[in-house]
């Protein structure tokens, strides 16, 4: 009795699936791009500083092995030059390494951040100065300051002489 239960509740489940998508909404349902104004630049920001982070992590740990590993062989302590077996390693010789690892792409993703910060803002600077500083042009005539400088009519002749 009890497996026809579970199995009437399971048709019931499957045909409730089955038949939910009748009921869609009519409207498309084909993703938009995002546009600029919808994430926050901090946001951004710490996507960025995240990707370059967690992305920077593999290398460094490659090299923090190599250099550990090195260091290891030089002292005399193991007898071959393999920073990728790290079977011989204790738990917190490990643990260092991770800590280590980690730490250092965390200076990464920061260095990273704060560069585009410094680039954003140099930007961001040269965007306002140069709405700031516009050149308005004035004919000569209404300019009161204005020093009219006359040309001599011989320019021609100085012109070929210099040439």
């Amino acid at each position: 009795m009890r497996k026809s239960k579970v199995i009437v509740f399971l048709i019931v489940l499957f045909s409730l699936f089955v038949s939910l998508p009748v009921f869609a909404d009519s409207e498309s349902t084909t993703p938009e791009p995002y546009n600029k104004e919808e994430f926050p630049q901090a946001l951004k920001d710490l996507r960025r500083f995240e990707i370059v982070t967690l992305g920077s992590m593999p290398f460094v740990m490659l090299d923090c092995n190599m250099v550990y590993s090195g260091i290891l062989y030089a002292q005399g302590k193991t007898q071959s030059f393999n920073p990728l077996n790290t079977s011989n390693y204790s738990t917190k010789q490990q643990l260092g390494l991770i800590l280590t690892s980690f730490s250092i792409s965390c200076a990464i993703g920061l260095t990273d951040f704060a560069v585009n910060k410094i680039k954003s803002g140099k930007i961001e600077k040269t965007k306002n100065s140069s709405k700031n500083n516009s050149v308005l042009i004035v004919p000569i005539e209404e300019d009161p300051d204005a020093i009219k400088i006359e040309v001599p009519e011989d320019i021609d002749d100085v012109l070929e002489d210099v040439e």
